[in-house]
């Protein structure tokens, strides 16, 4: 089952690209001719509630005066940024205050289809009417590749290394690429066929500026996601021949959700910044489907329906969160959570580490009470939740009529009215020590834990983990056969998530 993934109403997002050094993420506006760079803390908080509207009012902007539309935006290391429009132009900013940047690629008239930066930001490579670029940020030298291509992503662990992907003639290549450093050149080290004839949709392919990219793993660059199948396609960072296809491993999702991505041919991979997780865009003919892929045990995170085409997609980290944020091809966001962020440490201000200068005890007055500051959490509103709270409030104290009345007899006594274990023993063996008192033997209550569901009560739901953290119920669907899961996650006593639901068709007994 898909989860449902809605977009905002604003409509001004164009291409992202990430900053890998603080994971902000650039989204290029066209229409306002302005480029926006959202702080990933941001991005994870809308992705929490679920909202996409008013990123980009509380966002730095870089807006230019010498650009006319702006197509692609990408953030390089040290605060510059490189800029192509819609006439084909490249031209870099020292930062996002500069008006006018420097030339290094002129125009050509034609809408760029892909402008991407290695990771150490000393080249770039930008598609543009079929043809791939390659320049030397520094120097400004440009080589053009003898190959067509509609994107291209850079090995995070060698800027020569250039993964190119054509849609046009339906090929992936791997090419070594040498300029800025004296001898110009550039080398086919191995390519393979993407095979989407019958895969991808007519109305991808007649789209202007079809998404179908790339994408690199970070850090070790052990892996390339491709485009093009309908399953998950990975391949080896150094292929052993010039068929790149034979070190292919397909990645395919469970049993179950076979069915979300049948029809459809993955266009477009990204990772997160640990490369843990990869979001795919599968293409299908009325509408994409949105799926995050565990990179280690290749299942399915989570899956989204989109009833509207997409046209950007990435996966932002904060604080050990992550979140899916998408635009569509009407420029609108939308934002999912599919890991909850840490939370912050509450800071003490304790009067034992505070400096002389600052405190200041006079010793008539009374002792100053220690402060905690606790960051207030995000509180998602669920219409189908119910209020789990283990705070003291009000609505959650029992009632009067709830409690019970003990006797004064059992506070004093609380074994009063029970048989003794054994006879008084006579005045005279009486010894002058300390009562042994025994405990009566009262029998264990039966087990309400891990799949402790009573035999007797078919049906009943199981209860696989409980804690103050959560709770995993499975619940029997109609007919008894196959059982639901329901994951409930508490936060301070209320539902912070919707409660997600999914088959179980493994008979699990327990979980954590």
């Amino acid at each position: 089952m898909a989860l449902d993934l809605q977009f905002g109403l604003e409509e001004y997002a164009g291409a992202f690209a990430l900053n890998g050094e603080d994971g902000a993420l650039a989204v290029s506006s066209g229409r306002q001719g302005r480029a926006y760079v959202v702080d990933a803390a941001k991005l994870v908080d809308a992705a929490a509630s679920g909202q996409g509207d008013g990123l980009a009012s509380a966002s730095s902007a870089l807006e230019p005066d010498d650009v006319d539309q702006i197509a692609f935006t990408v953030p390089l290391p040290g605060g510059s940024v490189a800029l192509t429009d819609n006439t084909g132009v490249l031209r870099l900013y020292a930062n996002l205050d500069e008006g006018e940047g420097k030339e290094l690629v002129k125009a050509n008239d034609v809408m760029p289809s892909s402008l991407r930066a290695s990771v150490d930001g000393s080249k770039l490579a930008l598609c543009r009417d079929g043809k791939v670029l390659v320049v030397d940020v520094k120097s400004g030298s440009s080589l053009e590749l003898d190959t067509t291509g509609t994107d291209s992503s850079f090995d995070p662990k060698n800027a020569e290394a250039l993964a190119v992907v054509d849609l046009g003639s339906k090929q992936l290549s791997l090419y070594e690429v040498s300029v800025g450093s004296g001898v110009d050149d550039s080398t086919l080290k191995s390519r393979c066929s993407l095979q989407i004839e019958k895969t991808l949709s007519q109305t991808a392919l007649e789209d202007d500026n079809p998404l179908f990219q790339c994408a690199w793993q970070p850090n070790s660059g052990e892996w390339l996601a491709a485009p093009g199948r309908p399953e998950l396609t990975l391949l080896k960072r150094e292929p052993t021949d010039m068929d790149w296809g034979k070190s292919a491993q397909g990645v395919f999702p469970d049993e179950d959700q076979k069915a979300l991505f049948e029809g459809g041919a993955v266009v477009a991979c990204a990772w997160n910044a640990a490369g843990t997780l990869v979001a795919t865009i599968t293409d299908q003919l009325t509408s994409n489907t949105a799926a995050i892929w565990d990179a280690a045990t290749g299942s399915t995170l989570k899956v989204f329906a989109c009833d509207i085409r997409v046209q950007s997609l990435a996966l932002i980290t904060h604080n050990k969160g992550e979140a899916l944020v998408l635009a569509s091809k009407h420029g609108a966001l939308a934002t999912a959570l599919v890991v909850e962020p840490e939370e912050e440490p509450s800071l003490i201000e304790d009067q034992a580490s505070e400096s002389p200068q600052k405190r200041k005890i006079d010793e008539d007055e009374d002792e100053v009470p220690i402060v905690s500051r606790r960051k207030k959490k995000r509180i998602v509103e669920d219409d189908e939740s119910v209020d789990l709270s283990l705070s003291p409030k009000a609505e959650n104290e029992p009632s009067p009529e709830d409690d019970e009345i003990i006797g004064d007899e059992q506070l004093d006594d609380p074994f009063a009215g029970q048989e003794p274990f054994a006879p008084p023993p006579e005045e005279e063996s009486i010894h002058e020590e300390a009562p042994v008192v025994q405990t009566p033997l009262i029998p264990c209550q039966k087990p309400f834990m891990p799949s402790s569901t009573i035999e007797e009560d078919e049906g009943a739901p199981r209860y696989l983990h409980w804690s103050q953290k959560g709770c995993v119920t499975a619940r029997a669907e109609e007919g008894g056969l196959e059982f639901a899961f329901e994951v409930e996650h508490f936060a301070e006593g209320l539902a912070r998530t919707k409660t997600t639901r999914f088959v179980d068709r493994r008979d699990f007994t327990v979980a954590s």
